[in-house]
């Protein structure tokens, strides 16, 4: 009986191995896109998910792309996706990319001047104004190690919620600070 027991469990465990019951391995990257190429794919300086500074992504011939991306995948933006399986060690690493979570516009700008919650720009692209104001919430990610307070003169890159606030100049929410020179 015993013996019948553990080669039905044998047989289940087999079972489940060959039929894809196993976690799926799925990492995140941040990247800006620096080159796009007319297939999809595109090449990046990634920014946070992975300890190689360029990645060459392909994509999966299934991506998905999370509700509201869009699939326009530009030079100058920030994407995050999620790679899985093997990284081909080329320089720059070669990956498959099987959902896109997001897809961002970047803002440049010199920094003016520079507190805790709000910094003001003078701003080089990505914005029809010259000036602005970035607010950070709580909720603003840091990609790229870039600290948390800025110093007057540098250039940095972020992207914004969407919400534009009608002052002079602008405001708007930063969602992520993607570059700091």
């Amino acid at each position: 009986m015993k013996n019948k027991l553990l080669i039905l469990l044998i047989i289940i465990a087999m079972v489940m191995t060959i039929t894809g019951c196993e976690k799926e391995d799925k990492t995140e990257i941040a990247g800006i896109v620096i080159e796009a190429s007319e297939s999809g794919g595109f090449r990046v300086q990634v920014i946070g998910g992975f300890q190689e500074d360029l990645m060459q992504v392909h994509l999966s011939d299934k991506i998905n792309y999370e509700e509201g991306v869009d699939e326009t995948i530009s030079v100058g933006n920030a994407v995050g996706f999620y790679i899985t399986g093997d990284v081909a060690e080329s320089y720059p690493v070669q990956v498959t990319a099987t959902r896109i979570l997001w897809n961002e516009s970047v803002i440049t700008g010199k920094i003016l001047s520079a507190g805790e919650t709000s910094i003001l720009l003078q701003v080089e692209s990505g914005f029809d104004s010259k000036m602005l104001q970035a607010l950070v919430t709580e909720d603003t990610l840091f990609y790229s190690n870039i600290p948390s307070l800025t110093e007057k003169g540098n250039i940095i890159g972020f992207t914004i919620t969407g919400e534009i606030l009608e002052t002079e100049p602008p405001q708007v929410y930063v969602k992520r600070f993607v570059t700091y020179d």
